[in-house]
C-alpha cells in the first residue's frame, strides 16, 4: 500500500469515516440503555417479550458494530484505493437514498452527502493518476521501440522504407 500515492481527499474520507464511527458508536450506546430502560419498564411480567426485545436489541448492536469495523477500514483504505471509495459511494447512496425517504434529518444527510462527495473526487483522482501513469509507461514504451528501429536501420537490417513506414505505425499507436 505504501508504494502507492495516497489520494487527493483520502484524508478528508478517513476524518469523516472516523466521525461517522464516533456516531454509530454513540447509537450503539443508545441500543443498550434503551434496552435496559426498557427491560426495567417491562420488568418480569412480561418475559417472553423481554426476551424477544433482548435479542432484538443485541442484534442492532451487532449490526451497528459491524457497520463501525465497515466504515473505519473503509476509510482507511480510502485514502489509497479506488475500490474502497467505489464501497463507500455505494454504501452512502444507499444511506442518503434510504434517509431521504423516511426522515429528514440534516446532519445526517450532510455527513454522508460530504462523504460521497468527497469518495468521488477521490475516484476521479485515482482515474487521473492511472491515466498518467499509462501516458508515461506509452511514452517510455514510444522511446524504447523508436531506438530499436533506429538500432534496426543503422545495423541495415531494415531499409528506410520499413524503418519509415515502422516508425509512423509506432507514433500512431501512442496517439
Amino acid at each position: 500500500m505504501n508504494n502507492q500515492r495516497k489520494l487527493k481527499y483520502g484524508t478528508i474520507v478517513f476524518v469523516l469515516s472516523i466521525i461517522n464511527v464516533v456516531l454509530l458508536a454513540i447509537i450503539g450506546i443508545g441500543f443498550i440503555f434503551l434496552n435496559g430502560f426498557i427491560q426495567m419498564i417491562l420488568n418480569v411480567e412480561f418475559e417472553s417479550t423481554s426476551d424477544i426485545l433482548n435479542i432484538a436489541f443485541n442484534m442492532l448492536g451487532l449490526i451497528v458494530a459491524l457497520m463501525a469495523v465497515f466504515v473505519l477500514f473503509a476509510g482507511y483504505k480510502a485514502q489509497y484505493s479506488k475500490g474502497w471509495n467505489i464501497a463507500i459511494v455505494v454504501v452512502c447512496g444507499f444511506i442518503l437514498l434510504s434517509y431521504s425517504i423516511s426522515s429528514f434529518d440534516l446532519f445526517t444527510i450532510a455527513l454522508y452527502g460530504s462523504l460521497l462527495v468527497f469518495a468521488i473526487l477521490n475516484i476521479i483522482d485515482a482515474n487521473n493518476q492511472e491515466s498518467s501513469t499509462y501516458k508515461a509507461k506509452s511514452a517510455t514504451d514510444l522511446e524504447s521501440k523508436l531506438k530499436a528501429l533506429n538500432d534496426l536501420f543503422d545495423k541495415g537490417l531494415i531499409s528506410h522504407e520499413e524503418y519509415q513506414a515502422s516508425r509512423q505505425e509506432a507514433i500512431r499507436k501512442i496517439d
